[in-house]
């Protein structure tokens, strides 16, 4: 385990970097998470429901929950998102099924209080992302958020949107929080 400094002052400011092959560490364990997701070229995608949409080349991120156990706990929920091979069931298995689109990391906080809507507006507010995709994985929302899918276009390095996302994690000030990055295995 590795901490990242995503603030001023680091005893306050550190979060768990874990890689994606270390995601065993999160079992039974409960949380708000937000992937970053890489589209490399636009395309065209049906998304059940939602019908036929463009995908923008760029960076994305998606927000949910993992309140339960076994495979609804984070580190379930995180291994669905990352497995290619899975019923499309929700939303964002689409996107991540169609085999353009990649999770190049994964932010979460422990909670067992049902956060990510806040998080998701908290995302909106201070970073100001665009909706990409209406009603995208917000059909459960509870405050109104237009999609639970942002997008932050293709000049905004991966890596300086996981800080940021991270910085807000930390200020929210809910519980511990942990990144999940990309390793050679899930390259």
């Amino acid at each position: 385990m590795h901490s990242l400094i995503c603030g001023r002052k680091p005893a306050e400011s550190e979060a768990i970097i874990l890689s994606f092959s270390e995601i065993l560490k999160l079992k039974d364990l409960k949380g708000v998470y937000t992937l970053v997701i890489l589209v490399k070229s636009t395309f065209p995608l049906r998304i059940g429901g939602l019908g036929e949409w463009l995908i923008k080349r760029g960076i994305y991120t998606y927000t949910g929950s993992a309140l339960g156990r076994g495979s609804t706990d984070l580190a379930g929920r995180i291994s669905r998102h990352l497995r290619m091979n899975k019923r499309r069931k929700w939303h964002i298995d689409y996107l991540l099924c169609s085999g353009k689109a990649s999770i190049e990391a994964a932010l979460m906080f422990i909670t067992e209080d049902r956060m990510e809507c806040n998080v998701n507006q908290h995302l909106i507010k201070s970073l100001n992302p665009t909706i990409p995709i209406p009603n995208f994985g917000s059909s459960d929302c509870n405050m109104g958020c237009r999609s639970h899918l942002l997008y932050f276009g293709s000049e905004l390095p991966c890596d300086i949107l996981v800080r940021k996302i991270c910085r807000l994690y930390l200020q929210m000030g809910e519980g511990e929080v942990f990144v999940l990055i990309k390793d050679k295995r899930h390259a």
